[in-house]
């Protein structure tokens, strides 16, 4: 099961890499594991923004892209809310153009000749429609992935354990 990698006849060699599909990895910010669709490297929830970009990962489709850029957004907005340089009524909205350039992204790419490329944009829109609706009737901060400045230290338990331990 681990580092298996689905090759499908539709999607050329060149867009196939070893580097996009590695096993899950612990993001160092937040202490979570990431989450990626099946042949995606950033459609999904906990997405180390910063070490996927130093290392390069490139989206696999469209929709991927759109996702990657998403990411980018959401690590801006939280960078700007510990720096207090965007206010947190400013910081959803930008959460929610965010999220609504997700979705349009999404519904132009559900037909595609990629069957995969559909198949992310499928599972994208269920997953940000939801989300919306969720912040909408107030189920869901518009917040909640952005970070708003909450972050969980990954060595807090090491800390703590060493502390007592004193």
């Amino acid at each position: 099961m681990r580092n298996q990698h689905i090759i499908t006849p539709n999607i050329p060699d060149k867009q196939l890499s070893v580097r996009n599909y590695v096993r899950p990895r612990i993001n160092r910010e937040t202490g979570n594991y990431e989450k990626h669709l099946p042949l995606a490297s950033w459609i999904g929830p906990q997405s180390d923004v910063v070490r996927r970009l130093d290392e390069g990962v490139k989206p696999t489709t469209k929709v991927d892209r759109g996702a990657m850029r998403h990411d980018i957004d959401y690590y801006n907005i939280r960078s700007g809310l510990r720096k207090k340089a965007i206010a947190i009524p400013r910081a959803k909205q930008l959460a929610r153009q965010s999220d609504n350039r997700l979705i349009n992204t999404a519904k132009s790419n559900l037909i595609s000749f990629n069957p995969v490329n559909s198949a992310h944009a499928a599972a994208t829109l269920a997953g940000m429609k939801t989300k919306t609706i969720a912040e909408d009737i107030g189920k869901l901060d518009r917040l909640k992935f952005v970070g708003a400045g909450r972050v969980k230290d990954p060595l807090r338990k090491m800390r703590a354990a060493m502390i007592n331990k004193n």
